[in-house]
C-alpha cells in the first residue's frame, strides 16, 4: 500500500488495546498476527492459544443474483420493479480494513465494554473483506470474520513484506527449497485453521531480478495449493513489484509489467494513483477477466481521483463507468477522522449512501433466517426487549443487516418516502434495532414500502414468519410485511403479513416486481434477433430492389442497344436503298443518254444516205395504214423479214423488211 507509513508499523505491539475494558467473557485467547518470517516458517497449530476458533461462523450462502444499488434506498424507490443480475456478471467490491495498524478492540473475541468502536454494517454491498495490517501475516480477527461470513462475504488475510525487513524476509524464503515450501504450506494451513478464505499478497520491496521467476512460482504454487483445499479460496495480488526487473514500481493499472502475477492468481488490487486512461488500458488488457481487476480507492485520498473522503464517489463513478471491480481502502476513515462532537454513525451512513448507486447488492439465501438488525454495539444490551446489560461493543454479535441503505439527518428530512434508521436507544435483542420513519402521511403506497432485503430463499413447503415491532401510533402507522414469492423467472404470488392475518394479495403477478436477468437477456436477445431479422429483411429487400433496378436498367440498356442497332440497320438499309436508287437512276440516265446518242447517230446516217441506192426505212412519225403498204422505192433487204401484211396498227412500231 503506497503511503507514508513508518517502519514501526511492523511491530506486533498493539497500541490502545490495553485502554479498552475487555468483556467478562475472557479465557478464549486473543486474535493475533504473525510478525516475523521465522514465526511463519516454524508455525504449528495451537488450539490452547486460540480457543476462540470454536466460535468461528462458516461463510453463509448469499444470493446468486445481485441488484444495482441505485434504486435500493428510500430516495430512489421507484416501485417494486428491479432487475436481478447474475452474480458473476457484475463488478465486485473489496472492503480493505486498515485501521490504526489493526488488532485493537477487535482482537478480543467476545468484545469490549465500550461502544466507542468502529462498526461496519453495509455488508450487502461487499463481496470480499480483507483484514490489513503491517505485520507479515494478518490473520482476520474473530469479530470481523464472523460478521463478514454471516453476510455471505469472503474474508482474506494479508501476506505483506515491506522496506528492508521485506527484502530480508524474501532472502530467507528463497534461501532454500525447504523454507520456500514451508511458507506456502503454512500460509495454506493457517488459512484453514483460522477459517478465512485466502490472501492479499503485498510485496512492497524490491526483489533481485534473478529471483523474480521464483516469486512468480510462489504466487502460482500458493494459488494452486489454496484452490486444492477449496475452490472458493482466493489469492489477490497487489500492484507493487514488476516483472522482469523486480523493481517496486506501482503501475496503477493492469499492464504487461504486472500481468504475469495477475494471470496466476484470482485478481489484482490496483494502486490508487490511476487516471481514466489507466482504467481504459486495464479493461482492454483484462478482457473477460475485467471483474478480477480491483481498482484501488483510498478513502484517505492519497493520490486518488476525487481526493477521497466524502468525494470518494467521484472515483467510484468513474470505475463504475468502465465496469471494473473496486477495492475500497481504509473506509474506517469515517471513524478515525471523525471530529469531536460529530456522530460517527451519521458520517458512516452519509459516506456509504454517496457510493451506494455504484455498488451491487446481494442478500440472504439460507433458511432459517433471523435478525434483530443489531449493528454490534450499544449503550445497553437487550434480550427479548428487556435490558440485561450496559454499554458493550462486539462485531461477533452483529446481526444480519438490511440490503437497503440507512438514512440520516438532513437527507431523511428532505425525503418524501419512508426511511430506515438505526435506533440506538432500545432493541429487542442486542444494542440497536431498525427504525422505520414515516416522513409523509399522504405518501403513495410505493413510497410507504421499504425494501428490506433482496433474498434467495428456497421454500418448497410452508413458510413461517415471526416478527416483533413497536409503533407510536398503530392506527396512523400500521405495520405489515410484504412477501414476494418467485417461481421460475417471475413473481407469481404476493402475500401481506400483518400482526393479525396473512392476506394473499395476488397470483401470477403481471411482470411487476423483480425481473430475472436471464429473462431480461432472453427478451433482449429476442429483440436483438428480431431487430437483426428486420435489418436483414430490409437489407434483402433493398438488395432485391437494387438488383431489380439494375436488371431493369440492364434490360433497358440492352433494349436501347438493340433498338439502336435496329435503327442503325434501318438507317443503313435506307442509305443502301437510297444508294441503290441513286445508282439505278444514274444507270437509267446513262442508258437514256446512250439511246439518245444512238438516235442522233441514226439520224445523221439517214441524212447522209438521201432517196437513192441503199435501203433503209424512215420512221416519219405516227401513221395510219389504210390499205396495202406502198413501196415507195427500191429497198435494200438487210436481213430476213416476215411480211406482216396489211393490219391496223394503233401506233407506230418498227417495221422490218
Amino acid at each position: 500500500m503506497h503511503s507514508d507509513i513508518a517502519e514501526t508499523h511492523h511491530s506486533c505491539k498493539v497500541e490502545g488495546a490495553t485502554k479498552c475494558k475487555v468483556s467478562k467473557l475472557e479465557g478464549l485467547g486473543t486474535c493475533d498476527p504473525i510478525c516475523t518470517i521465522g514465526e511463519l516458517i516454524s508455525w504449528k497449530p495451537n488450539d490452547q492459544l486460540c480457543q476462540w476458533r470454536k466460535f468461528i461462523v462458516p461463510k453463509a450462502a448469499s444470493t446468486d443474483h445481485k441488484v444495482s444499488g441505485f434504486g435500493f434506498n428510500c430516495q430512489d424507490n421507484k416501485g417494486l420493479q428491479l432487475t436481478r443480475l447474475v452474480g458473476n456478471s457484475t463488478p465486485k467490491t473489496i472492503f480493505c480494513h486498515d485501521y490504526k495498524g489493526g488488532y485493537l478492540e477487535d482482537r478480543f473475541p467476545k468484545g469490549v465494554e465500550t461502544d466507542d468502536i468502529y462498526t461496519f454494517f453495509h455488508w450487502s454491498a461487499i463481496n470480499i473483506f480483507i483484514y490489513f495490517s503491517h505485520n507479515i501475516v494478518s490473520i482476520p480477527t474473530l469479530p470481523w470474520l464472523n460478521s463478514a461470513h454471516r453476510h455471505g462475504c469472503k474474508v482474506l488475510g494479508t501476506f505483506i513484506t515491506e522496506f528492508t525487513d521485506g527484502e530480508a524476509a524474501w532472502r530467507e524464503i528463497l534461501k532454500n527449497e525447504e523454507n520456500f515450501t514451508a511458507v506456502i504450506n503454512n500460509l495454506a494451513e493457517i488459512c484453514c485453521f483460522f477459517g478465512f478464505d485466502g490472501y492479499l499478497l503485498n510485496v512492497e520491496n524490491a526483489i533481485p531480478p534473478e529471483h523474480v521467476p521464483r516469486l512468480i512460482d510462489f504466487v502460482r504454487l500458493l494459488t494452486e495449493k489454496l484452490h486444492d483445499l477449496s475452490p472458493d479460496f482466493e489469492v489477490i495480488w497487489y500492484d507493487s513489484v514488476i516483472e522482469p526487473t523486480g523493481k517496486l514500481d506501482w503501475q496503477n493499472k493492469l499492464c504487461p509489467l504486472n500481468r504475469a502475477f495477475f494471470d496466476l492468481c484470482d485478481g489484482i488490487f490496483l494502486n490508487y494513483c490511476w487516471s481514466e486512461k489507466d482504467l481504459v488500458e486495464s479493461v482492454t488488457l483484462a478482457d473477460v477477466r475485467k471483474h478480477d481487476v480491483y481498482v484501488g480507492v483510498d478513502v484517505f485520498g492519497r493520490g486518488c481521483h476525487g481526493g477521497g473522503g466524502f468525494n470518494s464517489c467521484e472515483a467510484m463513478k468513474l470505475i463504475h463507468k468502465y465496469g471494473l471491480s473496486t477495492a475500497i481502502f481504509a473506509p474506517a476513515w469515517t471513524f478515525e477522522k471523525c471530529p469531536d462532537g460529530v456522530d460517527f454513525l451519521s458520517r458512516e451512513i452519509l459516506f456509504w449512501n454517496s457510493i451506494w448507486p455504484y455498488l451491487f447488492i446481494h442478500g440472504p439465501a439460507t433458511l432459517p433466517f433471523t435478525t434483530s438488525f443489531c449493528i454490534g454495539k450499544g449503550k445497553s444490551n437487550f434480550l427479548e426487549g428487556n435490558c440485561i446489560g450496559t454499554v458493550w461493543g462486539c462485531l461477533t454479535n452483529q446481526q444480519y443487516q438490511p440490503s437497503a441503505c440507512y438514512s440520516v439527518g438532513e437527507e431523511r428530512r428532505k425525503c418524501k418516502a419512508s426511511c430506515l434508521e438505526i435506533n440506538t436507544t432500545e432493541s429487542f435483542s442486542g444494542g440497536t434495532c431498525l427504525k422505520i420513519v414515516n416522513n409523509n402521511k399522504k405518501q403513495k403506497l410505493n413510497d410507504k414500502m421499504i425494501r428490506l432485503f433482496t433474498c434467495g430463499f428456497s421454500c418448497p413447503g410452508q413458510i413461517s414468519i415471526d416478527f416483533t415491532y413497536k409503533s407510536d401510533d398503530e392506527i396512523q402507522n400500521p405495520f405489515a410485511l410484504v412477501l414476494f414469492v418467485q417461481e421460475k423467472t417471475r413473481i407469481r404470488k404476493v402475500f401481506l403479513v400483518t400482526q393479525f392475518f396473512t392476506e394473499f394479495l395476488s397470483q401470477n403477478h403481471p411482470a411487476e416486481g423483480w425481473r430475472n436477468e436471464e429473462e431480461e437477456e432472453d427478451r433482449s436477445e429476442r429483440e436483438k434477433m428480431n431487430k437483426m431479422k428486420k435489418k436483414k429483411k430490409k437489407k434483402k429487400k433493398k438488395k432485391k430492389k437494387k438488383k431489380k433496378k439494375k436488371k431493369k436498367k440492364n434490360k433497358n440498356k440492352k433494349k436501347n442497344k438493340k433498338n439502336k442497332k435496329k435503327e442503325e440497320k434501318k438507317k443503313e438499309k435506307k442509305k443502301e436503298k437510297k444508294k441503290k436508287k441513286k445508282k439505278k437512276k444514274k444507270k437509267k440516265k446513262k442508258k437514256k443518254e446512250k439511246e439518245k446518242e444512238e438516235e442522233e447517230e441514226q439520224e445523221q446516217e439517214q441524212e447522209e444516205g438521201g432517196g437513192g441506192g441503199g435501203g433503209g426505212v424512215a420512221i416519219l412519225g405516227p401513221a395510219t395504214i389504210l390499205g396495202p403498204a406502198a413501196i415507195l422505192g427500191p429497198a435494200a433487204i438487210l436481213g430476213p423479214a416476215a411480211m406482216l401484211g396489211p393490219e391496223l396498227v394503233p401506233e407506230v412500231t418498227y417495221l422490218h423488211y
